[in-house]
C-alpha cells in the first residue's frame, strides 16, 4: 500500500482539535484493549513494575496511554505513588500538541514527539528498555506492519508486553460493497486492511509469544450514510492514497470529487444498508459502519 504520509499527517492535524469528541469508537477500542491487557497479566501472572516504561505508537490524543494506565491503577496493579514513564509518538504534530496539553501535569515522566514509526530509528538507549509497547487503532496506517513488530520487539525488555489493537480485513465492509455496486469514478478511497492471519504470523515471526489474541467486531450506527461518512472525516480517517485507490476494487478509479459524487455514494449506501439487519437509532432505521479489530497481547 502506497500511503502519502504527508497528507495523512495533514488530515489528522486538521481534525485534532475535535478528535476527542468525534472518536467514540477509537476511545472504546482503547478501553477494550486495556481490559484485555489486564486479563492477560492476571491470567498468565505476568510481572509488571509499578514504575513501568511504555511507548505508545500512533498515540493520537492519548486514548491508549490513558486507558492502560487508568486500567492498571483501578485494578490495583499500580502503587498510589507510581510514576510510569510514557513516550507517545504520532505522525501528526497537532495530535502531539493535544497530548502535551492534556497531560501537562504528568511531565516530565510523560513525553510526546512527532515521528513516523515506519522511519523511526530505535536508539540504542531505548533498546530493551520498555515494559510495554502499545498501539491502538493506528498500526494500520503504517506501510510496514512487520517492521512495526520488529521495532516493538527491539524496544521491549525481556518479558515485556506488546499491546495492540488494529482494524483488519473485513473492516468497512459496507463501503467496499457500495464501491462494488457503483461505476468507476464514484468510489470512496479506503485502506486495504491487513489480514488477521498475516498479522499474527508477523507477531510470532518476530519472536513474540501471544498471550491473548481475539478478533472482535464493532458496528457503530448512524442515522444516515452521510452521517457515517462525516464520522470518518471528523477523525481524519478517510485516507489520501498514492495512487488514489488500490486494486482490485479500485483499479482505474479516481477518488470522490465534488459534492455530486459524494451524494451519489451516500445515496447508494443508504439504499443498500439503511435499516439492514434491523439497524435503528432511537427507533429510526440506521446504517452501520463496521470494523473488525484484532486485539493482541504478546510477550517478548
Amino acid at each position: 500500500m502506497d500511503l502519502n504520509k504527508h497528507k495523512i499527517a495533514q488530515r489528522f492535524n486538521k481534525y485534532a482539535k475535535g478528535y476527542d469528541e468525534a472518536a467514540h469508537l477509537q476511545y472504546h477500542v482503547s478501553e477494550v484493549l486495556a481490559s484485555y491487557m489486564y486479563t492477560a497479566i492476571v491470567r498468565h501472572n505476568i510481572p509488571l513494575e509499578s514504575n513501568f516504561a511504555m511507548v505508545d505508537i500512533g498515540c493520537g490524543t492519548g486514548f491508549c496511554t490513558q486507558s492502560i494506565v487508568h486500567m492498571l491503577a483501578v485494578k490495583g496493579l499500580l502503587d498510589d505513588d507510581a510514576m510510569p514513564s510514557v513516550l507517545g509518538l504520532d505522525i501528526a504534530s497537532e495530535m502531539v500538541d493535544e497530548c502535551v496539553a492534556k497531560f501537562v501535569d504528568f511531565k516530565p515522566q510523560w513525553q510526546f514527539s512527532v515521528a513516523d514509526f515506519d522511519h523511526y530509528q530505535v536508539a540504542e538507549s531505548m533498546q530493551g528498555a520498555q515494559d510495554i509497547v502499545a498501539s491502538s487503532f493506528s498500526a494500520h496506517w503504517l506501510q510496514d506492519i512487520h517492521g512495526f513488530f520488529e521495532k516493538s520487539y527491539k524496544l521491549l525488555k525481556d518479558g515485556g508486553l506488546l499491546v495492540v489493537a488494529l482494524p483488519v480485513d473485513g473492516s468497512l465492509k459496507e463501503i467496499d460493497a457500495v464501491n462494488k455496486a457503483l461505476p468507476e469514478g464514484k468510489h470512496l478511497p479506503t485502506l486495504k486492511f491487513p489480514r488477521s492471519d498475516d498479522v499474527m504470523k508477523s507477531v510470532i515471526g518476530c519472536g513474540f509469544i501471544p498471550k491473548l489474541h481475539t478478533r472482535q467486531g464493532f458496528s457503530p450506527l448512524f442515522p444516515s450514510a452521510m452521517d457515517a461518512l462525516k464520522s470518518m472525516k471528523n477523525v481524519g480517517s478517510t485516507p489520501p492514497l498514492t495512487p488514489p485507490l488500490t486494486p482490485p476494487l479500485t483499479q482505474k478509479t479516481e477518488p470522490l470529487s465534488g459534492v455530486t459524487s459524494l451524494k451519489t455514494f451516500a445515496q447508494k449506501y443508504d439504499e443498500m444498508f439503511l435499516g439492514a439487519n434491523n439497524a435503528k437509532v432511537n427507533g429510526v432505521p440506521a446504517v452501520a459502519l463496521s470494523y473488525n479489530v484484532l486485539f493482541i497481547i504478546a510477550q517478548k
